[in-house]
């Protein structure tokens, strides 16, 4: 009987951890929010029921938690700021269109639907996530290589990724990151400096992220 339950016991293991988990209230607001779209908002558009499955694709992330705590969480992490720094070289290569005619670096330089709209906001959550761990450094060397490569990803975003949700996440995590910080220290001033530089040249600098932001703020009103 020990053998039998000690599957049970793995089970109740994976789903403590998914409970536990920041991942797991966000993800399941998400799905309500979707389950309830679904039947009361898309009855008159066609095929709601074979698109389901791609918005639920961020469910696979339950499977990923539910391993709990452990060194992969690091090596995800690396290997998910490798895969932005990647993709921010074929943002910058695509315009000056040094990349061959591919499908796979045309999503880059041309508005390809969704998958511009992924690529922009996995870039954008990428470039704040090294903020946050940058911005927490006590080694200036590794501080400073963190916020080069932040602004690397960032400029990319900024100035070529073709979604405004993209542009407004960088925006606003770039600021929970900052305020993350913030401390009544030379260190937390500097923070919150860089902070409000960075968000001020990005508004002059770049007029995709302006004009993304603007459009925004007008469809509030226009919602209100």
């Amino acid at each position: 009987s020990l053998h039998d339950a000690l599957p049970i016991c793995h089970v109740i293991k994976k789903i403590t951890a998914i409970k536990v988990s920041p991942f797991f209230i966000p993800a399941v607001g998400l799905l309500a929010w979707i389950l309830f779209e679904l039947f009361f908002l898309s009855n008159s558009i066609e095929g709601r029921w074979s698109a389901l499955i791609h918005y639920l694709i961020f469910l696979f992330g339950f499977l990923f938690i539910s391993a709990g705590d452990g060194a992969w969480k690091k090596t995800a992490r690396d290997v998910y700021i490798t895969g932005a720094i990647y993709g921010a070289t074929v943002y910058y290569l695509s315009h000056l269109h040094i990349l061959p005619d591919w499908i796979i670096f045309r999503n880059y330089e041309i508005y390809a639907g969704n998958k511009s709209i992924a690529l922009g906001i996995f870039h954008a959550i990428a470039a704040a996530w090294l903020l946050d761990t940058a911005l927490s450094q006590l080694d200036k060397k590794a501080l400073a290589v963190r916020l080069i490569v932040y602004f690397y990803i960032s400029s990319a975003v900024l100035l070529f990724a073709m979604t405004r949700t993209g542009i407004l996440l960088w925006f606003l995590l770039s600021l929970i990151a900052v305020l993350r910080h913030v401390k009544f220290s030379l260190r937390g001033i500097l923070s919150l400096l860089l902070g409000l530089t960075t968000l001020f040249a990005a508004w002059q600098l770049s007029p995709v992220a302006r004009e993304r932001a603007e459009v925004t703020i007008q469809s509030v009103r226009d919602f209100y």
